[in-house]
């Protein structure tokens, strides 16, 4: 397994392993070809979500909780962090390409997000639409490693 020097863990091999199983879901097992979908959705996310997390933590300081509900109360990490992409990190950028890109970023995280949840939540969903979701899935992920790839380059830790 390769290891990126700045992290503990290669997110991206999360990626690949979701990729993997997508291609080996096929099981004669209905029910380890649920699992196998299911299990390939919600690793995706993680795979793209700490992979974002990573890098935005430590280049531009991202700290739980940064936005606080409108009626006061905490919402969850993931949301917080989707809300700080969009808002607080989209407008301390001028350039509109910056703009762009991020805010692009956390409408795919919370997409994939939606996905994962379907997929570790949702009970009889599986069938052809299932296998679509799988597909958008993974689809998400790769562009989300795509971007933060890209920021990484311009913006180097």
């Amino acid at each position: 397994m390769t290891q990126t020097p700045s992290y503990a863990f290669n997110w991206k091999e999360y990626l690949r392993f979701c990729t993997r199983l997508e291609k080996d879901s096929y099981f004669s097992d209905d029910n380890l070809e649920e699992s196998a979908v299911r299990t390939s959705i919600s690793r995706a996310y993680y795979s793209a979500f700490q992979h974002s997390y990573f890098f935005i933590v430590k280049k531009f300081s991202y700290k739980y909780p940064a936005y606080i509900g409108s009626i006061g109360q905490q919402v969850g990490m993931h949301e917080d962090f989707f809300y700080f992409i969009r808002n607080i990190l989209v407008s301390s950028f001028s350039e509109p390409k910056d703009k762009d890109l991020f805010t692009e970023l956390a409408i795919k995280l919370k997409d994939l997000k939606l996905l994962r949840e379907k997929a570790d939540y949702k009970e009889n969903v599986l069938g052809s639409r299932m296998y679509k979701d799988e597909k958008k899935a993974i689809f998400l992920a790769k562009d989300i490693h795509k971007i933060i790839d890209y920021l990484k380059e311009k913006y180097p830790l």
